[in-house]
């Protein structure tokens, strides 16, 4: 894999994070003559995270290194790159049927997390689990992530849509995994709901504040009107004490989310450097 990729971009820097492993990932990659940095917390976000924050470059590209990406297409989709001054591109897998065909968690969770993107942000986004992708500098820079574990792609999907950048898309032959790597890691159910919940929590703490804000207005507007009302009624309560509790509960949803992390919106637009 390390080969390939050097051909298609035979000035890149190649680093290969060796989150824990078993299998001699580290001198593999040595031997092949990539770097290689070592994360002995377990969590594909957290490896990510740190390599992004260790390592300084312009142009980032994110691959698994499981060989099931073919890199002949990487390096057109570099040049395009640079060349539309885009800051976030996603690499399209195009799935082999007959001889890679993808597995039925696959195909649902591809789904639906599409239809979450589609309903929240209004955006068709084809392939929001796809482990490829080329991010810029400003980008990295300009979002903190927080993911874990294989949730990281809809987080970076979610905060590139939310900061509005220049975005792109590029298909990449999927091939099967290498007989040299380790087993899948992933769970279907419970990366599956992470994944989802990530992606409704990310859209909520940074679209939060004009619900909070209608929620607190009808919430008063009722405790008003409780004046006209006999505390010994069922309307009392029903006017009084219930908004009394969702103006409680919107306060506090709303102090929880506020100290998490907002997206950043990237204003520089300078020209990426080869």
């Amino acid at each position: 894999m390390i080969e390939s990729f050097r051909r298609e971009v035979p000035t890149a820097r190649l680093w290969v994070v060796d989150n824990n492993s078993t299998d001699r990932t580290a001198e593999r990659a040595k031997d092949a003559g990539a770097e290689v940095l070592s994360v002995s917390t377990p969590g594909k976000g957290i490896a990510v995270r740190y390599a992004l924050e260790s390592i300084a470059a312009d142009i980032y590209v994110m691959v698994d290194g499981d060989g099931t990406y073919d890199a002949t297409s990487i390096g057109e989709a570099l040049r395009e790159f640079q060349l539309r001054d885009y800051d976030f591109s996603t690499g399209n897998r195009k799935w082999s049927d007959s001889s890679h065909p993808r597995t039925a968690a696959q195909r649902i969770g591809g789904f639906v997390v599409r239809v979450m993107f589609l309903l929240l942000y209004r955006s068709v986004i084809t392939d929001p689990l796809s482990g490829l992708r080329i991010l810029s500098q400003r980008f990295v820079r300009s979002v903190r992530l927080m993911s874990v574990g294989f949730e990281l792609e809809v987080e970076m999907t979610s905060l590139a849509l939310l900061a509005g950048v220049r975005r792109s898309e590029f298909s990449v032959a999927y091939c099967e995994r290498s007989t040299d790597a380790s087993p899948s890691k992933i769970r279907a159910i419970h990366d599956g709901i992470r994944i989802i919940g990530t992606t409704l929590s990310i859209f909520i703490r940074n679209r939060f504040s004009s619900v909070y804000l209608v929620t607190i207005l009808i919430a008063l507007g009722s405790c008003l009107f409780v004046t006209t009302l006999d505390p010994r009624s069922i309307s009392f309560w029903a006017f009084s004490v219930l908004p009394a509790v969702v103006v409680i509960g919107s306060l506090m949803t709303h102090n929880y989310f506020s100290k998490r992390t907002r997206v950043q919106v990237i204003n520089s637009r300078k020209t990426i450097s080869n």
